[in-house]
């Protein structure tokens, strides 16, 4: 592979936001995280009834000043911006393992998010490989006990100044993808990774609805659309909320039935009694319950999947990548091909 590509820049607008820059990687050279390449999925390019396919207009806004596949950082290097060209933003938050003096253990009792940080870069490569454009990656790289960036700031480390400007930084960084999102493609999907440990072994999306209100009749589930992160699809649709949620595209159908990847929600498992994380704070923040053209959807891996060996983790994420491509395919109707 080509040489690791650096230059050093400063950039001063993050949705109006101050900060340095302190450097840029090409991401399509060697980085920190070696990915060995994995041949694309064989997917489906069916799109929605509703919309035709199409791809991006590739306008971006005036103000945005990235290069896409290339590493940004925040002050101290402790907050990661992948630049993209995609309408896919992805967000790991959990998955930091630096410990500085300065940011002092805030929660001990919060535990990393082992693997996050790897399955979300290699789901990122792999997104890379099977359409050849990135989409946006936005990494927090301290231990969670220092700083939860699926939190508001007011129950974060609150006091730390440092602390304070990373959350700044990482919440700021997904504005921006936010904001190229809504120019240059008109609407998206963002994601936000975490490792889950329950027993019942299943990778967990969520959409702000409790499994009790996910587990109702579809007449119920229904009316719960404009409750959900992906309040922008349910009303871009003309199909039901349920079909979005349980039908044969719905993104745990794709997970289960075309790569054999437990997932909750999923049609084979209705009513689920399976211990479940409907979503948090950055779901809520970042996906479009309260407006916007970008939905949102919580990605609860399973740590068999994403902490059970190199090879496991990179298959995943390689079917994890061709899930979320046919899924923004069928239901935003974007080309999303090489």
């Amino acid at each position: 592979m080509p040489a690791v590509n650096k230059c050093f820049l400063r950039v001063t607008t993050i949705w109006l936001l101050f900060f340095p820059l302190a450097a840029c990687i090409d991401l399509d050279g060697e980085s920190d995280t070696d990915l060995d390449p994995q041949s694309p999925q064989t997917l489906s390019d069916e799109a929605s009834d509703e919309t035709s396919t199409e791809d991006c207009a590739q306008n971006p806004p005036t103000d945005y000043n990235y290069t896409s596949g290339q590493s940004y950082f925040g002050n101290n290097n402790w907050i990661e911006y992948i630049a993209g060209d995609l309408p896919i933003i992805i967000s790991a938050p959990h998955g930091g393992e630096l410990t500085p003096e300065e940011v002092p253990v805030y929660n001990d009792g919060l535990a990393q998010d082992g693997g996050s940080q790897d399955y979300a870069r290699a789901t990122a490569q792999a997104l890379y490989e099977q359409t050849g454009k990135h989409p946006h990656l936005i990494i927090n790289h301290l231990m969670r006990n220092r700083l939860n960036l699926n939190r508001a700031q007011e129950d974060d480390n609150f006091n730390n100044p440092q602390a304070m400007q990373a959350w700044t930084e990482f919440h700021g960084f997904i504005l921006q993808a936010k904001a190229w999102v809504d120019q240059a493609c008109g609407k998206g999907a963002y994601f936000d990774f975490h490792t889950n440990g329950h027993e019942h072994g299943y990778n967990e999306l969520g959409f702000l609805l409790s499994r009790d209100e996910l587990n109702l009749e579809q007449a119920q589930l229904n009316l719960l659309a404009s409750d959900s992160s992906i309040k922008n699809l349910a009303s871009d649709t003309t199909q039901s909320f349920w079909n979005i949620i349980y039908g044969p595209h719905s993104l745990g159908i794709i997970m289960y039935d075309q790569h054999e990847v437990l997932t909750i929600p999923n049609a084979r498992d209705i009513p689920f009694a399976h211990d479940y994380f409907s979503g948090g704070y950055n779901t809520q923040t970042h996906g479009s319950r309260d407006g916007g053209e970008v939905d949102g959807i919580q990605i609860e891996s399973h740590w068999r999947y994403v902490n059970n060996g190199e090879a496991t983790r990179l298959d995943y994420s390689q079917k994890l990548a061709s899930s979320i491509r046919t899924y923004l395919q069928y239901w935003y109707g974007f080309k999303l091909q090489p």
